[in-house]
């Protein structure tokens, strides 16, 4: 269910933009980018715990793993810097 929520918000952010006929900012691009990252984590970690086969398991640690890396290398990109608290905010809001 939370990736569901997750999806919606990410779609209300690009639909939001794309309703007032404008390019995103780098800010939202980057809110974007981080949530959507969180959002495979979250599923891997998901599909990790609860996998029915073992195959499914392991592309769930492998989501994490990979996910996680790009998160961090992100978050390591002048672009990326401050906006990380923001889409924690964000994660907060949309798993309520």
């Amino acid at each position: 269910m939370k990736y569901l929520n997750w999806v919606a918000a990410v779609v209300l952010l690009l639909g939001t933009t794309v309703a007032l006929a404008q390019a995103p900012s780098d800010a939202q691009i980057a809110d974007v980018v981080l949530v959507a990252d969180q959002v495979d984590i979250d599923a891997g970690k998901l599909a990790e715990s609860r996998g029915h086969s073992q195959d499914v398991r392991s592309f769930g640690k492998d989501m994490v793993t990979d996910h996680s890396a790009v998160n961090k290398q992100q978050t390591g990109l002048p672009l990326f810097q401050g906006h990380l608290e923001h889409a924690k905010q964000i994660q907060a809001k949309l798993g309520q």
